[in-house]
């Protein structure tokens, strides 16, 4: 079983800060490092859960697979389970996408991760859950 993983480890987050207040730069950055460290104990439980399944895992850059590489277009389109992150707004138009093809193609295994800081951002991502029975929301 092949399992292909979409998950920023290192933190990378949308823009900075729309006012310049100390008290705002604080807390957006220490915002910035709880996501960080979700998203990393999140590859590190799906590495951990795959290897004690015994299951290839394959970690994919959101950057190759949002520019269209063919090698990585065809693991993610092909690959037998895909965990996906949607914790960054500006990428979950194009993971939806490719989700949306791999349910097109009847590629139902798939497994979105979310860390939800916003319940209005989130709300979007829920009723995406509901509507499509064949996602998990974690």
């Amino acid at each position: 079983m092949k399992v292909v993983c979409i998950l920023d480890s290192w933190g990378r987050t949308v823009g900075g800060v729309n006012n310049d207040t100390k008290s705002q730069v604080t807390s957006t950055t220490n915002q910035l490092s709880i996501l960080q460290d979700s998203r990393r104990e999140a590859l590190a439980v799906t590495v951990k859960v795959s290897k004690s399944l015994n299951v290839t895992l394959e970690h994919l850059l959101f950057q190759k697979l949002d520019f269209g590489e063919t090698d990585i277009l065809d693991n993610f389109y092909n690959a037998d389970v895909v965990v996906v992150d949607m914790s960054i707004p500006v990428q979950q138009s194009a993971l939806f996408y490719h989700i949306g093809v791999r349910q097109s193609m009847g590629m139902k295994h798939n497994i979105i991760l979310f860390y939800d800081t916003d319940p209005e951002q989130s709300l979007s991502l829920k009723v995406m859950e509901i509507q499509k029975k064949d996602c998990y929301l974690f």
